[in-house]
């Protein structure tokens, strides 16, 4: 019997009124070392601004992605998603994990005296 292989998946929903660069650099800055967010050239989504992180951690691409709708509901979604599993780990099974309420409290603790950013707890609806 094949085990299954654990795939982690998350995302975080973010307020401000900063461009995706700064954010970036916020976040960055209290969960990454400093690894800068790339790629906003790339248009690595269509329809809306994102960057990545330059290095993945442990197999992960880290995304900031701009998100739209109502201009009360615009803001960044900041996710995690295994980048090399599909090769890594081919034709294994795969059991996903999701952890957006781990990265939730991941970024309201770290975030918590950055004024320019609001984490927004999904779980609660309360920011």
């Amino acid at each position: 019997m094949n085990e299954k292989i654990p795939y982690l998946v998350g995302n975080a929903s973010l307020k401000s009124e900063l461009c995706i660069e700064e954010v970036g650099e916020k976040i960055s800055e209290k969960l990454f070392g400093g690894l800068k967010f790339i790629g906003k050239d790339k248009k690595i989504y269509e329809e809306v601004p994102a960057v990545y992180l330059e290095h993945d951690i442990m197999s992960l691409r880290i995304i900031l992605q701009g998100f739209s709708g109502r201009e009360e509901d615009q803001g960044f979604s900041l996710g995690i998603f295994p980048f090399s599993a599909s090769y890594i780990f081919k034709g294994q099974e795969l059991e996903h994990f999701r952890v957006d309420g781990y990265l939730t409290l991941l970024l309201k603790d770290a975030l918590k005296d950055v004024e320019e950013i609001q984490v927004i707890d999904q779980r609660t609806s309360k920011k």
